[in-house]
């Protein structure tokens, strides 16, 4: 794609080309508007300014439909999808109730321990924070009710080890985006990159979970669980066809990352393994295939606005790239800090521009994080291992900063109301991250170069 022949930007590259991104973030932060209408309005600016008709527009939404983030979308839909069909299978719950048997639950802290260890794992398996604490949240209400644990501070531990077990998942769309823009195997991804950071937010995640439950209890704060008879049920015994449906996962499951692994697949591999995982599951649970599907197509259908919106995020990058808008403001960039910015500089920059200046899902924010600072990585040759860390900063930081469905949906979750103390912890949390991020910024190139 091209500026038209009656393109308003008539040169390249053009700071005038990043109007329809400025706009985005400026629609992206309004209160009760769904994403996909900021990007629609800011594409159809981008449009005008480019000089492009509806026949352009048309192939361009095809090449989004195949690009790396629609890939992705279709990534997210499978696997909300998987998600749907572990639930109805009975292996999340499962999962659960081994852990919490095996921590043997008696007190609060033990209470608040078993939901970050469920929500991790759960997390971890199936790459999405808000489906996995949905999924354990029945489990765990009766312990977290005779315990007394605080509804806020169920709400900090299921936010932050959700986000930590993402870091985790191998097959999540954001981590699979971060190792496709960098071409990091997943070892190297979490050597770098999402392990260093999924520590520290663990720590944190502990610390501030215990902290919170701690206040609102002193200052009589606290709300209260209020649970039915028959949720008082819901941690009941295990049955033979869920304990073989959970052997049968955790087995694929570990047989599949070992194989991407040791023969590095990348984003192809991962749509295929999504629902050959749903299906092994589905077989051992002798779970009719009609019924495997429509659990699939329910979670597929809850995630379509979230496909749409990466799709759309693909060609707004598009429509700013072809006016220069990323280079254009890269050269600012460079002459603002110098012709030769330090490897130091350009992760710090990267880290707080994704974190405070680009709202979106994950996978869409690194994209453009990367398209924006390429230029500098290639001069001063940082690694694909220390960027990575930025991606990952950049993307997640703003989950927990701004208030938004990453935050919003565990408090509906976890049965709290408490928004002011849970966002004073997510605060905390960034400003945890970011401290962290600098000191890696500085020490990390210094040490590997």
């Amino acid at each position: 794609m091209e500026l038209g022949a009656w393109a308003i930007i008539q040169e390249y590259p053009s700071l005038l080309g990043l109007i329809p991104m400025i706009l985005y973030i400026i629609l992206a932060f309004k209160k009760n508007v769904d994403p996909v209408i900021p990007l629609l309005i800011s594409i159809i600016v981008g449009w005008v300014l480019t000089g492009n008709g509806v026949t352009v527009f048309g192939q361009q939404v095809g090449l989004a439909l195949s690009s790396v983030l629609g890939q992705v979308g279709f990534l997210v839909l499978e696997g909300a999808g998987f998600g749907i069909v572990l639930k109805e299978t009975g292996v999340s719950s499962t999962i659960c109730k081994w852990i919490v048997n095996k921590v043997g639950v008696k007190t609060q802290r033990q209470a608040l321990v078993a939901l970050m260890v469920c929500e991790f794992i759960l997390s971890a398996c199936i790459g999405s924070a808000t489906s996995a604490a949905a999924i354990a949240m029945p489990v765990l209400l009766p312990l977290l009710a005779a315990t007394g644990a605080a509804p806020v501070a169920a709400t900090v531990g299921f936010i932050l080890s959700g986000l930590a077990g993402m870091l985790l998942a191998p097959f999540a769309a954001p981590n699979i985006m971060a190792m496709s823009l960098t071409e990091l195997s997943y070892p190297q991804y979490l050597l770098f990159g999402a392990g260093p950071y999924l520590l520290v937010l663990l720590v944190t995640c502990y610390v501030l979970t215990m902290w919170v439950n701690k206040k609102v209890h002193k200052n009589n704060e606290a709300e209260v669980y209020e649970i039915s008879a028959g949720e008082q049920n819901m941690s009941g015994e295990v049955t033979v066809l869920e304990k073989r449906a959970t052997a049968a996962f955790a087995i694929t499951f570990i047989v599949a990352i070992v194989y991407a692994v040791v023969t590095r697949q990348g984003l192809a591999y991962t749509i295929f393994v999504l629902p050959f995982l749903a299906l092994v599951v589905a077989v051992a649970a002798k779970m009719k295939m009609n019924d495997c599907c429509e659990a699939f197509y329910t979670g597929a259908k809850s995630m379509m606005g979230i496909y749409f919106t990466l799709v759309l995020y693909q060609l707004l990058v598009d429509v700013v790239n072809v006016a220069g808008g990323f280079e254009a403001l890269s050269n600012l960039f460079v002459g603002m800090v110098g012709n030769s910015p330090s490897k130091t500089m350009v992760m710090l920059m990267g880290t707080f521009v994704g974190s405070f200046g680009i709202n979106g899902g994950a996978a869409a924010q690194m994209q453009i994080i990367h398209e924006l600072f390429m230029p500098m990585i290639q001069q001063n040759g940082l690694s694909m291992g220390l960027w990575s860390i930025v991606l990952v900063a950049g993307s997640y930081v703003t989950s927990v900063v701004y208030p938004n469905a990453t935050v919003i949906a565990p408090l509906g979750i976890a049965r709290s109301k408490d928004f002011k103390n849970m966002m004073v912890c997510m605060w905390i949390s960034a400003a945890v991250i970011l401290i962290f991020c600098v000191l890696y910024s500085f020490i990390m190139p210094r040490l590997i170069g």
